[in-house]
């Protein structure tokens, strides 16, 4: 059994590459730092928390290739449960180590689920408008932003994340178990990656590979190692396996990206912008695919990167209203939509009034 002291499990929580879009409050990360401090908290790898992650591994798990499957075995994986939405890996200690917080885990989840929701919203809120808000988009737009910015004041602020999980049905849970899964697992593969890469050795090479991106980035080092990260995980995988890593890496990186959308700006400069890790995942996912079938998505990127741009250059404050909006105003924007969801049998209210359970421990999942 592995044990992740105080000092150990602090150190990271400052230096470990932790993933954050827009910087979590250095306050917030203080305030953990000392309930740590107070708890004396020492992770373990057999702890209840890191079981379950276990779990939840098992099925995708089956896709890695046997000799990285060995290498992941030889980790010592620790679970933070904490509402920090981070994961990283840390330096010390024989075997690599990787943290994960029970934070991330919901709320790559909840994203996922979100994605749901949006697909069985009705077609008249796409000519709903409500004017007070932005009157370029139409409440379905609305609704679906409103839902992720609450998940940024979670991730910023810790503040509760909303119930998805309140009105997902069992339909929902079995289609979503493997994507959700398996966006952890590329997670914890991305983070080996930064240890056998000897990226956490502040090293300042960089292999020479061209990545394919949909808005022009000059990468930094710690970029390109980002970008490496990425390739190493989804080389993890088995041959007809990869195609579907891909979409499992869009999945862990889909949160970043609603961020860089509704901003104009990078989710954090540490990283790549997440169109552009989609977006070279998906040319792989393409040339991978070629046996396949599986049809290329330029379109899809093109807009994103369209919407993308429109943001960062409007001069309008209109057009990054949303991103300043309160947890309040999200919820008026959702009670003001959920009048018009009623008549056609749709009840929002249990997303922001159930209180959110763990990921890790609902049942069946």
């Amino acid at each position: 059994m592995g044990i992740l002291s105080t000092e150990q499990l602090i150190h990271g929580l400052k230096n470990g590459r932790p993933i954050a879009p827009f910087s979590i409050q250095d306050e917030i990360i203080e305030q953990y730092i000392k309930l740590i401090k107070l708890k004396r908290m020492n992770l373990k790898t057999d702890s209840q928390e890191a079981k379950l992650l276990a779990m939840h591994l098992r099925e995708p798990l089956d896709f890695v290739r046997q000799e990285k499957r060995l290498a992941l075995s030889q980790c010592e994986i620790y679970v933070l449960p904490l509402p920090l939405c981070m994961a990283y890996a840390e330096a010390s200690g024989k075997n690599p180590i990787i943290v994960i917080a029970s934070g991330f885990i919901d709320l790559v989840a909840n994203a996922i689920f979100a994605a749901h929701l949006q697909s069985i919203l009705p077609q008249e809120l796409n000519s709903y408008y409500l004017f007070k808000y932005r009157k370029d988009m139409p409440a379905s737009n609305l609704l679906t932003n409103a839902i992720f910015l609450l998940q940024l004041h979670f991730y910023r602020f810790c503040k509760p994340l909303p119930n998805i999980y309140a009105l997902a049905t069992p339909q929902m849970f079995e289609e979503s178990k493997l994507a959700i899964n398996g966006a952890l697992l590329f997670t914890l593969l991305h983070e080996l990656g930064h240890h056998k890469l000897k990226h956490l050795e502040f090293s300042n090479n960089i292999r020479p590979i061209h990545y394919p991106l949909a808005l022009e980035e000059n990468l930094s080092i710690l970029q390109h190692q980002e970008m490496e990260a990425d390739t190493f995980a989804l080389n993890c995988l088995i041959e007809p396996a990869k195609i579907i890593g891909t979409y499992w890496q869009q999945n862990a990186v889909n949160f970043f990206l609603q961020i860089e959308l509704v901003s104009g700006n990078y989710s954090d400069k540490n990283h790549p912008m997440a169109i552009n890790r989609s977006f070279y995942s998906d040319t792989l996912r393409n040339n991978w695919g070629k046996e396949y079938e599986v049809a290329p998505r330029p379109k899809f990127f093109r807009n994103i990167a369209n919407r993308y741009l429109a943001t960062k250059e409007s001069k309008s404050e209109e057009m990054n209203a949303l991103i300043q909006t309160t947890r309040e105003g999200c919820l008026n924007i959702l009670n003001e939509i959920n009048e018009t969801l009623l008549q056609f049998g749709i009840d929002l209210k249990p997303i922001w009034t159930t209180p959110a359970p763990n990921w890790l421990t609902i049942k069946g999942s």
